[in-house]
């Protein structure tokens, strides 16, 4: 059989280089791999982020007045853990292994130059009131060892764990002036364009809380990240049920999209308000419906939170299907 022709348009091969060319601005394959692939390491991608949190916390802590006096430090407590949560993503142990098995992995990993060093590795292994027990200026050093490589471990985690978001940010730089120099956002294509620069969604793998759970309902999608039509939290009837998400650290926020349930019960998300807090102890409304909804998309100037809380005020029951916070 003979190959196909081009026509009058460029045929087969334009719309091959088309394609190519297509894909090269919006990377909407890569971008599918990734996800794909961060999907399959949720674990492990919540795990990193544990990581990143305990050593931001870490970095904030003042050093104790008394660097002589025993015991452990809390200073010391989270690099230790931040390093066990880290070379749990790296070596796909997510379950309760312990550290001295953890360390074997990495001492193992004798051609891997950001390994985790032998001298930190054998401080880690040992056990916590041992360690504890050390004078605590060493304490403090290796903790800021330990923070340090954590920090590297995560650049090279984030690499394959989040790659989503790097090719997104590369697609918003080939992307958006190339848009712009064709002329494009205009009308509908104004939508694709958001569309396709859209952030990713900081809620996913995230932990969350309710201010209570209904023990006879079973939903089938525990994540916010999901895009099922079950809903995946239920509170019981009470006085102002609540559902916050904590993103680990402030964030700038612009968008919040809630998507109601839609097979029963819409009402009673109404009325919905919207808290921030970026310490979880002091909230601030930033917007609330009075309507019933099936989606709710609230559009924000830039807001630094670390919580977000969704709120009915009144005696109600709260269930939601889905729950997304954009930069």
């Amino acid at each position: 059989m003979d190959a196909p022709q081009a026509g009058p348009a460029g045929g087969p091969k334009k719309q091959h280089r088309l394609g190519q060319i297509f894909e090269w601005l919006t990377l909407s394959q890569a971008i599918s791999k990734a996800e794909e692939r961060e999907r399959a390491h949720a674990r492990e991608r919540e795990l990193v982020r544990a990581a990143g949190a305990a050593v931001h916390t870490a970095d904030r802590l003042p050093d104790p007045p008394d660097v002589t006096a025993p015991g452990p430090l809390l200073p010391v407590v989270a690099p230790r853990e931040a390093a066990v949560w880290t070379l749990r993503a790296r070596y796909g142990d997510t379950e309760e292994a312990d550290p001295e098995t953890l360390v074997g992995h990495a001492k193992g990993d004798v051609d891997d130059p950001t390994r985790l060093p032998e001298s930190l590795a054998d401080s880690l292994a040992e056990d916590s009131s041992r360690f504890a027990q050390r004078p605590p200026s060493e304490q403090l050093e290796v903790a800021q060892q330990l923070r340090a490589w954590v920090r590297s471990a995560r650049d090279e985690l984030d690499s394959t764990l989040f790659a989503s978001t790097a090719l997104r940010a590369r697609r918003a730089r080939r992307l958006g002036p190339a848009l712009l120099a064709a002329g494009m956002v205009v009308g509908g294509s104004g939508f694709l364009v958001s569309k396709l620069l859209e952030s990713e969604n900081l809620v996913e793998g995230k932990p969350w809380r309710t201010s209570s759970t209904y023990a006879e309902c079973f939903p089938a999608n525990k994540s916010c990240a999901g895009a099922r039509t079950e809903i995946f939290f239920h509170t019981h009837e009470q006085e102002n049920p609540w559902f916050e998400v904590d993103l680990l650290q402030v964030e700038r926020i612009r968008v919040i999209e809630i998507k109601n349930r839609t097979d029963y019960g819409q009402e009673r998300a109404v009325p919905l308000v919207v808290e921030l807090s970026t310490d979880g102890k002091s909230y601030w409304r930033v917007a609330q419906r009075n309507t019933s909804f099936t989606e709710w998309r609230v559009e924000l100037e830039p807001r630094e939170a670390r919580f977000v809380r969704l709120r009915v005020p009144r005696r109600s029951i709260l269930h939601l299907e889905r729950v997304v916070v954009r930069r």
